[in-house]
Order: C-alpha cells, then structure tokens, then sequence
C-alpha cells in the first residue's frame, strides 16, 4: 500500500523515485544519498529498527504503548548504517516507516486519510482501515504469537501496531485483500512505466534469480506478493 502511493505520487510528478530523502526529509542520517528508491526496495542500508533488542524488549513489555513515527526511525538512526546506500539489501521496516512520514509530508494528509482516497475507495475495500490502537473491527481472529518476552505461546491480537505505522499499520480481510493484491500485481492505481519500476527487482544477495525483491513487491518462484507477520 506504501509503495503504491509512492508510486502514485511519482507519476503525479509530486515526487521522483530517484529524488534523495533529504529534500524531503532532513533529518535523516545521510539522507542525500538515500533515495525514495532505496527506502522503497530495501537497499538504504538503514538500520531495522525492530532488530533493536532494547526496543523489542520494550515492545514485549508494554504491548499496548503507542509509538509516534518519529520515535521508531530515531531507533534506528542510534546504530550505524548496516551498508553504504545503494551497495546492498536489507529488510528494514525503518524505510517504510520514512516513506510513510514523506507521504504524509508531501500531500499534507495523514495516512489514513490518504490510503482511504487513493486506494481503498478506488479499489472498494470497505473492510480496510488504518487501525487505532488494538481495536479490530468484529468479528475477527485473535493472532497467537511465539514472540513473547519469555518465547511460549502469548496473544498478540490487541497489541498496539502503532509500532509498524507504514510498514503494516492495517486491519484488512481475505476478500478485501484477494481485490487488493490484483490491483497490486497488475498496477491498475499507477501507470504502467511506474509498475515496471515496481517490478525492477534487486540483484544484491541475498536477492536471487528465483526469489527477489522489487519496489514493496517481492516474487517467489513465479509469485508475486508480499509476506508479513503483524
């Protein structure tokens, strides 16, 4: 959903894939040669914040805390860069995180506001929505979890996920989601050139022929989607 509306924006002309997160974004480490590109697949070289034990001990303590945007990326701004940008790949959930905080800057609208206008009215997922707190809509499935404090089973179906924001903040359902990767595979909400740049996947390891990752799309022997574990 993050990288569409990327994508969305660049077509629009609001944005370039290749502008630096600093021109949006100042405060960024090394935010002038990082790239919306970069963020978007995975080749930043900025720390994943949710690798931080600190703050994954401070997670499993206290479920229910909410987390502001800004205090995710400054977790990963304390540790050093695993790779110099555009020399690597790594998942970090900090880019989805600034891309997230860079939409909101460029059209001037919250996130919710603006993944309900550009893709769920568009796409009509009216089971779809930026979640609040630990709440869910009924009915709905509790999530069992092993990433607990002490490693046994916990309940993780009202932790708060302001923890994620743009890297998984959503509440959605199957049928919801059956229309919503349909759209995402075939680029219908972007214009072809942009969903070919969507589907320009990454060589770095450990990137392969069969598995690799393009721009918030991964394909898997044929596949395309993406995996996820909130």
């Amino acid at each position: 959903f993050t990288a569409t509306v990327l994508l969305q924006l660049a077509d629009e002309k609001k944005v370039q894939l290749d502008d630096p997160v600093a021109k949006y974004l100042p405060f960024v480490p090394n935010g002038q040669s990082i790239t919306l590109r970069m963020l978007a697949n995975m080749t930043s070289g900025l720390f994943n914040y949710t690798e931080d034990t600190v703050w994954v001990d401070t997670i499993f303590d206290d479920p229910k805390r909410v987390w502001t945007p800004r205090e995710l990326v400054d977790v990963a701004f304390r540790h050093p860069p695993d790779f110099a940008p555009g020399t690597g790949w790594h998942y970090s959930n900090t880019n989805y995180v600034l891309l997230g905080m860079l939409i909101e800057h460029v059209t001037g609208k919250p996130i919710p506001a603006v993944f309900a206008e550009r893709i769920f009215k568009p796409l009509g997922l009216k089971q779809t929505s930026w979640a609040k707190g630990g709440a869910m809509p009924m009915p709905y499935a509790r999530g069992c979890t092993m990433q607990t404090q002490n490693g046994k089973r916990g309940d993780a179906t009202h932790r708060d996920p302001s923890w994620a924001f743009t890297a998984g903040e959503l509440i959605s359902t199957m049928v919801d989601l059956r229309t919503w990767i349909g759209s995402y595979a075939t680029g219908s909400l972007i214009s072809p050139a942009m969903q070919r740049e969507r589907l320009t996947w990454v060589t770095f390891p450990p990137n392969t022929p069969e598995r690799h990752y393009g721009l918030g799309i991964g394909e898997d022997h044929g596949w395309l989607g993406h995996t996820g574990e909130l």
